[in-house]
């Protein structure tokens, strides 16, 4: 008898030692974008794989597919916006807070944010560049107003608002919604491009 075995030992071997590390969960640090400062708050989630990512389901969903002008906001709704800065500033009144203002041919409304960071204050001190804010529309003292909106900046050639509804995760503090989104479609495409995602459907049903 051969001392290294037979090659047909060795294949079935190194078969089983192929499928033993394709069955090992993908961690969630091979995702692009997850350093160890990222990979800490999606722990506290319970998420410490690629496959994790994805069994953190969404909680909600919000309907994005529309942009409403601003005077036909109503206010306790949420509503997407397109809009102007007209101006920026920060107040000291008793709390540090960061009012951004904005306009459209049809109103006026102003951002208000209690925690933000020098990129916003940079990008929202910025009069004439157009944003597109997310969030629940509430009547203010001089007007209405959106807390702690999700913002973008609206350059050239800007995505137009999305044609299905857009998911919201549980989340912990220092994790945006947009970063949840952005790592679920990472691990869907590198989990499905190293063949880790068993295909339940038959084929029948998939070619309908």
């Amino acid at each position: 008898m051969e001392r290294g075995g037979s090659p047909a030992g060795k294949a079935s071997d190194m078969r089983g030692s192929a499928r033993s590390s394709a069955s090992e969960p993908l961690p969630v640090t091979a995702l692009p974008g997850v350093g160890p400062r990222l990979a800490e708050r999606l722990r506290r989630l319970g998420i410490r794989s690629a496959e994790d990512v994805l069994l953190h389901l969404p909680s909600r969903y919000q309907d994005r597919s529309r942009i409403t002008p601003i005077g036909a906001l109503v206010p306790g709704e949420e509503a997407q916006i397109d809009a102007e800065i007209a101006g920026r500033e920060i107040t000291e009144r008793g709390r540090r807070f960061l009012l951004c203002h904005l306009r459209d041919a049809t109103g006026a409304l102003t951002l208000r944010f209690f925690h933000f960071s020098p990129a916003q204050e940079q990008l929202f001190g910025q009069a004439g560049v157009r944003l597109r804010c997310f969030g629940e529309v509430r009547q203010g003292y001089s007007g209405l107003e959106m807390i702690h909106p999700e913002c973008r900046r609206l350059d050239a050639g800007a995505p137009p608002a999305p044609d299905r509804l857009t998911p919201v995760y549980p989340s912990t503090a220092g994790l945006q919604q947009f970063t949840l989104r952005a790592l679920a479609e990472r691990a869907l495409a590198q989990l499905d491009a190293a063949v880790l995602l068993p295909e339940l459907l038959p084929s029948a049903l998939r070619l309908q």
